[in-house]
């Protein structure tokens, strides 16, 4: 029976005050293991055992047997039962505390089961100088095994749907590389989750002091968080990804309220204050990055994204051609007719095209995803017939096909084959086009920055003119309904 300002024990007193705060306690405020305490009555010391579920005295007043005297439950002196101790005197243990009784296993899953149904519960039972480490611990665990469980499932679910999606053009390796890709990501959650917390408490405990008393020190209020962190498991599933950790914020608000002893009010506004402020931080930042991008055209991060999605359209088509015995597309459709690419990947993320834009036969690249297979072929041949004779260059999406002519085999390496660039119709803004990428028949690619762009184009057409190859017109202007015409 300990007070519950100051955790000071209150066994074997008279007095109905805290010896150490002064705050007023009365016995039938505390519940207890059944014959665990013993009541004495504060005249003669009779001893007697508590028998209600609650391990009160029953009745709760009586004449002692005595002395003879009316004595009540709250006048007694209590004092744990000869032979118990302390601890044993307590109906709940809070289970993470007890897990070498009852096993980690079983402790973690009954502490995130409270936290999640009975945080206010938890906290009361977790002492209030207990070691801070515990919830720290705690936590740790708890976020790890929510990133790296997220991260496994993530990675099996979006592997699943780009491969079928036949998004993968270059095989099981660029699958591997899609799967370890998240291992980064995994890892910056997890600090990302231990950051809140570590900042969440300093922050949560500030704002409890500015606007009054607590009733413990900081290490309660990493307590609170910290255990109130396994109502986050709920993260787990599916639908609660991007939601879950609204509860695990409830969590934390009523355990802060219960174990400092404040107003819900005070408790709210003490710990929501973080995830409001990322959230204001997050808004802010996503408000520099655009204008950052609009400025500067973010040419960093657009290369990479583009580079990606070029080489993911060059792989596509070098299988293709490789699988038809060294036979080009006569038109860029049939890599998404055969599988080779879907027609999503013909449209790059750094551009407002979009498939139901592009043109193909007499319909669009959406609509073509919805024909049978039959209507299929007859959209491809009208595709084909579309392009003029001694064709150079065409466009399909943001994607310029620069192949026609060439000899797989014999080719030079550094001949361009496919050219990002994005449709002049849809992306007139040259900020959305800060860079170019151009993938080369060897399989690698190149980046191109706008501002170099005529210069690679005048080098590309002296290599192609030393090949034989006809030269390319300016391929950023290029448009689907006017390939590019050239050559005997």
């Amino acid at each position: 029976m300990r007070c519950k300002n100051c955790d000071y024990r209150l066994w074997n007193l008279v007095s109905r005050q805290c010896p150490e705060c002064g705050t007023e306690f009365l016995p039938h405020e505390f519940e207890f293991v059944l014959n665990s305490v013993q009541f004495c009555c504060p005249y003669c010391q009779k001893a007697y055992y508590g028998t209600s579920p609650k391990g009160h005295l029953e009745p709760i007043e009586f004449d002692c047997v005595s002395c003879h005297r009316r004595i009540h439950m709250d006048q007694m002196v209590v004092l744990p039962t000869e032979g118990v101790e302390e601890d044993q005197t307590k109906i709940g243990q809070m289970p993470w505390l007890e897990r070498k009784q009852i096993g980690t296993v079983r402790a973690w899953f009954r502490s995130v089961g409270m936290a999640m149904t009975r945080p206010g519960r938890l906290i009361k039972m977790v002492p209030i100088n207990g070691s801070t480490g515990q919830a720290w611990w705690f936590a740790i665990i708890t976020q790890t095994l929510l990133v790296v469980t997220t991260l496994g499932l993530g990675s099996v679910f979006m592997f699943a749907a780009m491969s079928s999606m036949g998004s993968f053009g270059g095989g099981p390796p660029r699958g591997t590389f899609f799967f370890y890709s998240f291992a980064p990501m995994a890892g910056a959650v997890w600090v990302l989750w231990l950051s809140t917390i570590a900042v969440g408490g300093l922050v949560t405990h500030g704002l409890l002091r500015l606007t009054g008393k607590t009733s413990s020190g900081i290490g309660r209020t990493y307590q609170a968080i910290g255990f109130s962190s396994g109502a986050n498991v709920i993260s787990l599933i599916p639908c609660f990804w991007y939601f879950g950790w609204i509860w695990w914020l409830v969590s934390a608000v009523i355990m802060v309220k219960f174990g400092q002893k404040v107003h819900g009010g005070r408790a709210a506004l003490a710990v929501l204050a973080v995830p409001a402020l990322a959230v204001v931080a997050l808004f802010g930042a996503e408000i520099w990055l655009i204008s950052t991008f609009s400025s500067r055209g973010g040419a960093f991060n657009v290369s990479m994204n583009a580079g990606g999605e070029t080489q993911l359209v060059l792989d596509g088509l070098l299988n293709s051609t490789t699988q038809n015995s060294g036979r080009w597309p006569a038109h860029a459709i049939e890599l998404v007719n055969d599988g080779s690419l879907s027609s999503y990947d013909l449209v790059t993320g750094i551009s407002a095209t979009t498939t139901q834009g592009v043109p193909v036969g007499a319909g669009t690249l959406e609509q073509f995803d919805t024909l049978r297979a039959s209507r299929k072929g007859a959209a491809v041949q009208a595709a084909m017939n579309a392009l003029p004779p001694r064709t150079v260059a065409h466009r399909l999406g943001d994607f310029v096909f620069t192949y026609h002519g060439m000899d797989q085999d014999t080719v030079d390496g550094r001949c361009w084959v496919v050219v990002m660039t994005p449709d002049p119709g849809w992306n007139r803004q040259s900020a959305m086009r800060p860079v170019i990428v151009a993938g080369l028949a060897d399989g690698s690619i190149v980046r191109i920055q706008r501002s170099r762009w005529q210069t690679r184009l005048n080098e590309q057409n002296a290599l192609r003119v030393k090949n034989g190859l006809p030269q390319l017109p300016d391929l950023t202007k290029l448009t689907h309904r006017q390939p590019a015409v050239g050559g005997p």
